[in-house]
C-alpha cells in the first residue's frame, strides 16, 4: 500500500473516524510493508503493540449479562406484585372497617339511640378519617421504599454466582 494511503488511514485513526474494515486494512498494510519511512515504522510499532494488548472478552459474557438483567427484571416485577398485593389488602381492610362502622351505627339507629350517639358519631368519624389517612400514608411510604429499592438494584458479581 502506498505511503500516502497509510498516512490517510492513520489520520482517520487518530481523528476517530476510521471504520473497522479500514482499521484492519491499516494494520495489514503496516504489517506487510517492509519499506516504511522511519516515522511510519514508529507508528507500526505503536499500533501493533496496542493491537497485541487488546482486551479479550470472556466466553459467554454476553449471555451471563443478559441472564443477570433478566433476573433483576423478574425481581422488580415480584416486588411490584407484592406492593400491589399489600395495597389491595389495605383497601380491603379499609372497606371492612368502614362497613363494620356503618353496621354498628345502623344497629344504634335501629335501637332508637340516634340522638344520644350523634356526638359520638362525629368523634368516631374523625377517628376513622385519621386512621384512613394514616393507612394511606403508610401505603405511600411503602411504595416509595419499594421504588427506592428497585432503583438501587445493581449487578454485583459477589452476590450473583452466575456472573
Amino acid at each position: 500500500m502506498e505511503t500516502n494511503k497509510i498516512t490517510a488511514l492513520l489520520d482517520k485513526y487518530y481523528s476517530g473516524d476510521i471504520m473497522p474494515g479500514e482499521y484492519q486494512t491499516l494494520l495489514s498494510a503496516l504489517k506487510e510493508n517492509s519499506d516504511l519511512t522511519p516515522e511510519l515504522e514508529k507508528e507500526r510499532d505503536m499500533l501493533l503493540a496496542i493491537e497485541a494488548c487488546a482486551p479479550s472478552v470472556p466466553e459467554g459474557l454476553e449471555d451471563r449479562l443478559i441472564d443477570a438483567i433478566d433476573r433483576r427484571s423478574r425481581q422488580a416485577k415480584l416486588i411490584h406484585k407484592m406492593f400491589l398485593t399489600g395495597a389491595a389488602a389495605a383497601v380491603i381492610l379499609i372497606c371492612i372497617t368502614v362497613a363494620s362502622y356503618r353496621n354498628e351505627n345502623k344497629a344504634i339507629s335501629d335501637s332508637g339511640l340516634i340522638a344520644t350517639c350523634y356526638e359520638d358519631f362525629n368523634d368516631d368519624a374523625e377517628i376513622v378519617d385519621e386512621a384512613l389517612l394514616d393507612v394511606l400514608s403508610n401505603i405511600h411510604m411503602a411504595q416509595n421504599d419499594i421504588i427506592e429499592s428497585i432503583e438501587s438494584i445493581q449487578i454485583n458479581p459477589s452476590t450473583n454466582s452466575n456472573i
